[in-house]
């Protein structure tokens, strides 16, 4: 079945119309409410025709659900596949103009090889509540977030949201910079390609601690929020499974 014909112009219209109704009521995915600002999907039954609808569910509900199908499909083909557990990493710009979020999940071959696979998502302003949310939502472990400045009151507000948050200290930050370098080195994580993560990665500076150095977001040139991201989910990623939880239990 082509895709076009289950998300054309008729499906468009038909959740177009029904929308506006899907907020306040229960996701028929996971049971929990859906909110203003959350992306809703309308979503198909599983395997049916075009106009069989479940109802309204959270994107990340809806899409997870066809990643956990396409990870059979690829295990199948000898692909990759993606761990459906996720490890969030968010910085702010010093000037509260763009906020970076990295999605982080451990994928294996069918060879077993481990690589860390991210994502980027980058916004603008402040960190936005409901799109995190809306992230975290998707398989999310814990929100790895500088503890020390002006990201701490954000960090109140996902803890009273229920999210697992993950504070870190200039000690833990300093970790993050050594454990995404030898990441890298062992090439173990796919980095995205982003023009403002490349960027961050020609021209961060970095300022020394007590038992190593960490990313110097007053002295870089550029805005680094996306490589202090990318740092974060790495270093929870890393700092679960050496803490012998098995992620990669979840891929099916």
């Amino acid at each position: 079945m082509a895709a076009s014909d289950r998300y054309g112009a008729r499906h468009r219209r038909v959740r177009a119309v029904a929308l506006p109704e899907a907020y306040g009521t229960p996701c028929v995915r996971c049971g929990r409410p859906m909110l203003p600002g959350q992306r809703l999907d309308l979503d198909h039954v599983d395997g049916a025709g075009p106009g069989d609808y479940r109802g309204f569910a959270h994107a990340h509900c809806n899409r997870s659900a066809g990643a956990s199908r396409g990870n059979r499909q690829r295990a199948r083909k000898g692909q990759m596949m993606a761990s459906t557990a996720a490890w969030l990493g968010i910085d702010t710009s010093n000037d509260r103009t763009s906020t970076a979020v990295v999605v982080a999940r451990w994928g294996r071959s069918v060879t077993g090889a481990e690589r860390l696979v991210t994502q980027m998502h980058r916004f603008a302003g402040p960190a936005p509540l409901a799109q995190v949310l809306d992230l975290y939502g998707d398989g999310g472990l814990e929100v790895a977030v500088d503890g020390v400045g002006h990201m701490q009151s954000f960090c109140d507000v996902l803890r009273g949201q229920g999210v697992r948050v993950l504070p870190l200290t200039a000690q833990d930050r300093a970790a993050a910079t050594a454990c995404l370098k030898d990441a890298l080195n062992d090439r173990a994580v796919a980095v995205p390609r982003d023009p403002a993560l490349a960027k961050a990665v020609q021209h961060a500076q970095e300022r020394d601690l007590v038992g190593g150095s960490t990313l110097d977001k007053r002295r870089s040139p550029v805005d680094v929020a996306p490589l202090v991201a990318l740092e974060l989910a790495v270093w929870a990623a890393v700092r679960d499974r050496d803490a012998a939880y098995d992620p990669l239990d979840s891929v099916l």
